[in-house]
């Protein structure tokens, strides 16, 4: 039985989706793996790219690497030419995540929200305050 802190990855895509060794890549039959809708994977750690430069660094196919996440399993998966792979970056969209990563990372939007609608009211004080000062 799963406890409160375990993860399970689901590939939701309809045409699967691809594990890649490398973000940036385009698939490679080598060093990635192909895994249909439906597939079901137990997660260790989850890295999450959404910092500046994740949001402008590009790959060839014109992707973000925020449009992925680092994702550690807590079993090997083999790539298509056969070496085990623990980590692999696994494209956002093709995947849903259930469990205790899932809730961290709706708390993480959640707390940007926040935070946005804090920073908007401040600036609009600040405004307020600038134009009764005239």
């Amino acid at each position: 039985m799963p406890n409160n802190t375990s993860t399970i990855l689901k590939v939701k895509a309809a045409k699967g989706t691809v594990f890649k060794l490398d973000w940036k890549e385009k698939v490679d039959k080598l060093n990635s793996k192909h895994l249909e809708v439906g597939k079901n994977f137990s997660v260790l750690f989850i890295r999450i790219y959404e910092d500046e430069r994740s949001q402008n660094e590009l790959s060839s196919l014109g992707q973000r690497k925020s449009d992925y996440w680092k994702i550690t399993f807590q079993k090997t998966i083999p790539t298509e030419h056969g070496d085990e792979q623990k980590t692999w970056y696994v494209f956002k969209s093709d995947v849903e995540l259930f469990g205790h990563a899932e809730k961290k990372i709706k708390e993480r939007l959640n707390n940007d929200k926040l935070i946005l609608i804090l920073l908007m009211f401040i600036f609009a004080v600040i405004i307020f305050i600038y134009l009764v000062m005239r």
